[in-house]
């Protein structure tokens, strides 16, 4: 893999606009408004953050579109707009797309919408980011044969991480190799 200037610009874009885009939002009042500025400056001068970001990683991209499908969400709670509620959910669903842990946040989304008692919210969130992912689920079943709604890695992460021995990288480990030699779950 060789990254080439457009690559380069493309992550800079993503990379560059994810903390322009948060100061110009007014989510809360000035002192916490400070905080978060000196957390972002924090993560923004952080060496390992810096090079993960002149990298072409879907992680990227994954924030950046949970960064606006959050602030899509939090004006829509402020301004009660459709558009606002549209928009959060397809940008979620396209985060989730991206990167399959980002649905984790559409649990925070329905809790929020069901203290509220606003129920066709909740079925329509709920809704939207089924339709976003239907097409990748059938996809899986007619490819694979079963139910996988986002990726078969999930397993095979927590087994590589949780046996007796692990740890916490991503090793060889024999008796996963058999059994993933003997059950060949994806090819």
């Amino acid at each position: 893999w060789s990254s080439t200037a457009e690559d380069s610009a493309f992550c800079a874009i993503f990379s560059a606009r994810s903390p322009s885009f948060l100061r110009t939002t007014n989510f809360v009042s000035s002192p916490v408004k400070t905080t978060g500025l000196a957390a972002a400056a924090l993560v923004g001068f952080s060496p390992d953050l810096i090079v993960a970001s002149s990298m072409l990683l879907a992680e990227n991209l994954a924030i950046f579109l949970i960064l606006i499908s959050t602030y899509f969400f939090f004006r829509h709670l402020s301004k009660q707009d459709w558009l606002s509620f549209f928009s959060s959910a397809v940008f979620l669903g396209l985060a989730s797309l991206v990167r399959s842990p980002s649905i984790i946040l559409a649990l925070a989304f329905i809790i929020i919408f069901a203290f509220k008692k606003q129920w066709l919210k909740l079925f329509l969130l709920v809704f939207l980011i089924t339709a976003m992912f239907l097409p990748w689920i059938i996809r899986n079943y007619n490819l694979y044969g079963q139910f996988i709604p986002f990726s078969s890695a999930l397993g095979y992460d927590l087994w590589v991480g949780n046996h007796e021995g692990a740890s916490g990288e991503l090793e060889y480990f024999q008796p996963l190799v058999d059994y993933f030699a003997e059950h060949n779950p994806i090819e």
